[in-house]
């Protein structure tokens, strides 16, 4: 189909190594998705005029955050009780299966279905955050220089995950 390229590239951006900082590898995923979206509206066919997809490209994208808002105290609480590192690599996973069943999305339903699903899985993605605080209380001479690392691992990805997404909707 029209979005097999899209899914090469959703594939690419889970490979970037996880820092120990933040869920870099997660956000690029979430971002690489931004620049094609209006691509697939038109392929699908929800509009003739490749000007007005933007109704159809918005609900798309939100989907992912209104699934992400839904569960982010619950993977909090998950964390919590199973520990950071399981309840990440969950997220990530979910993440991952969530942006290759995209990369199929045949419909509007099955595109908003999916990114809505990715979104719940999402909702972990601040536990990296969270893990980097707690290392940093019991060595505090690295906190600036952990935070400092982790602020620019997700400027990378915001960086890095629409120029991945943008080239490889152009296939």
């Amino acid at each position: 189909g029209p979005t097999l390229p899209v899914t090469a590239t959703l594939l690419a951006a889970l490979l970037p190594g996880r820092t120990g900082t933040h869920d870099d590898a997660g956000l690029c995923l979430r971002r690489s998705v931004m620049p094609f979206v209006p691509y697939l509206v038109f392929d699908l066919g929800l509009v003739e005029d490749f000007r007005e997809p933007g109704l159809y490209a918005g609900i798309i994208i939100a989907a992912n955050r209104v699934g992400m808002m839904m569960t982010s105290w619950a993977f909090g609480r998950w964390s919590d009780k199973h520990g950071r590192v399981p309840v990440l690599v969950l997220s990530m996973a979910g993440q991952g299966l969530s942006a290759l069943a995209f990369g199929f999305s045949s419909s509007l339903e099955m595109a908003v279905a999916v990114r809505f699903v990715g979104g719940l899985a999402a909702g972990g993605r601040d536990l990296a955050q969270v893990m980097v605080t707690e290392v940093c209380v019991s060595c505090p001479e690295h906190q600036a220089r952990a935070m400092s690392t982790n602020a620019a691992m997700w400027g990378l990805a915001v960086i890095v995950g629409p120029a991945l997404g943008g080239g490889g909707g152009q296939g």
